[in-house]
């Protein structure tokens, strides 16, 4: 549980479409336009409804795929919050004690680790 930086601003986020989601044994990536990519090995909910498990995650990220986030915010214990234009929300915690939560890597090479 390393939470998000005080400065941290996820604007750069808005208007990107999730163009495609992929997963392995323990990792759900979030492949958004502009090459920017969400790789995910935590919580996440949507719509009130909470995923501990990978095959849950993809029943939640899969009706956003195809769809642009309206907008992005966040809060300093690290959870990141997404509005998509379908006005389905996806939430990503920072859940893990010991490891890594999640990755944001940004189309200009810099990547966030919460």
């Amino acid at each position: 549980m390393f939470g998000l930086p005080a400065d941290f601003d996820p604007a750069f986020l808005v208007g990107k479409e999730l163009e495609s989601a992929s997963f392995g044994q323990t990792v759900l990536n979030l492949h958004l336009s502009g090459s920017t990519l969400i790789r995910i090995e935590c919580t996440i909910s949507g719509d009130n409804k909470e995923a501990e498990s990978l095959p849950g995650s993809i029943l939640l990220v899969y009706p956003l795929i195809g769809f642009s986030i309206r907008s992005a915010s966040s809060q300093r214990d690290g959870t990141l919050f997404l509005q998509f234009e379908n006005d389905k929300t996806l939430r990503i915690y920072d859940s893990n004690a010991r490891y890594e939560s999640y990755h944001i890597l940004k189309e200009d090479g810099t990547t966030l680790v919460v």
